[in-house]
């Protein structure tokens, strides 16, 4: 038989080969814990997805080409009413300077001034239009203010 100590020491040994044995086993387990997740169906609708917003942007782009197109065409017929009948700022009305005049008068040729001066406050306050301005509270009766 072997001494104690050698049986210690062997047994000590063994447990620490168990040990080492069992915690890189579940370091190792562990690290191939993870499984990759393929899901054809997600996957397909993902990609019809796309398909449906590319399909609509190019939708998008092809009306602005569109529009873009549209106001090409108005500038060219601008262009071309311009070069039949010249530039429109040169044309002067004969009856545009007798509108302008007019416009730019006061009504009845009184100004903002005239027309607050000749308004009276206190008068204004009092007017019932023939009886068609008065109180309607029972408490006065139906009484006037004047």
């Amino acid at each position: 038989m072997s001494p104690p100590s050698t049986k210690n020491n062997e047994r000590l040994t063994m447990k620490k080969l168990i040990a080492l044995t069992l915690v890189t086993l579940g370091i190792t387990v562990s690290a191939r814990a993870q499984w990759i997740v393929y899901d054809p169906a997600n996957t397909v609708q993902s990609i019809i997805n796309t398909a449906q917003e590319i399909a609509k942007f190019v939708e998008v782009v092809n009306n602005q080409v569109q529009q873009i197109q549209a106001l090409n065409d108005q500038l060219n017929e601008f262009k071309h009413y311009e070069s039949l009948f010249g530039d429109p700022k040169a044309v002067v009305l004969a009856t545009v300077q007798p509108l302008v005049t007019d416009l730019r008068k006061t009504e009845l040729g009184q100004t903002l001034t005239t027309l607050e001066g000749a308004v009276d406050a206190g008068e204004a306050m009092l007017y019932d239009a023939n009886g068609l301005f008065t109180n309607r509270f029972p408490f006065d009766h139906g009484r006037t203010f004047r």
